[in-house]
């Protein structure tokens, strides 16, 4: 059975995607840096010629580069821009990353938690006073804490696992 593989650069770029029955046989013959890519799968969006390899830090594996468009990019749309990766925290979005606040860099999977008016999407994970919180619900500015209903403090079995992520 041909499956997926894309050649995946120094970069973390995808430098493209081709059909074989065996990984090895690319590796050997065509050398580089393989990984299986999936089109019909709901966690692994499928790779694209120039997209980013994004597994070190999230379970979306492949980002697209971000470009200006007229419409702007979604909430909760992820994005690659000056070797980081980005998420939308509006509808609409047609901001640059990393030049405003309507983006969050979520390259770390744990970055500290900011009291700086951001509001935290359902799921985004955080590190504040020590402790791995996720979020409960989208627009979260609470602080974290662990009797908090608005956080879900991340411990022992289920912190090892999100590590994973």
């Amino acid at each position: 059975m041909s499956r997926y593989y894309a050649e995946i650069g120094p970069d973390k770029t995808v430098l493209r995607v081709v059909v074989c029955k065996n990984i090895a046989w690319l590796e050997k013959n065509l050398g580089g840096t393989w990984v299986e890519t999936k089109m019909d799968d709901p966690v692994e969006r499928y790779a694209g010629r120039l997209m980013h390899d994004t597994e070190d830090f999230s379970k979306d594996r492949f980002v697209t580069e971000w470009h200006a468009l007229v419409e702007g990019y979604p909430k909760g749309a992820k994005v690659w821009h000056i070797g980081h990766g980005w998420l939308s925290l509006a509808d609409g979005n047609n901001y640059e990353p990393g030049k405003t606040q309507h983006w969050r860099d979520y390259s770390q999977k744990w970055p500290p938690w900011s009291a700086s008016g951001i509001n935290y999407l359902m799921n985004e994970r955080v590190t504040h006073k020590g402790n791995h919180y996720r979020s409960l619900k989208d627009g979260n500015a609470a602080e974290p804490s662990p009797g908090s209903t608005n956080w879900q403090l991340v411990v022992g079995e289920a912190l090892t696992s999100e590590m994973q992520l």
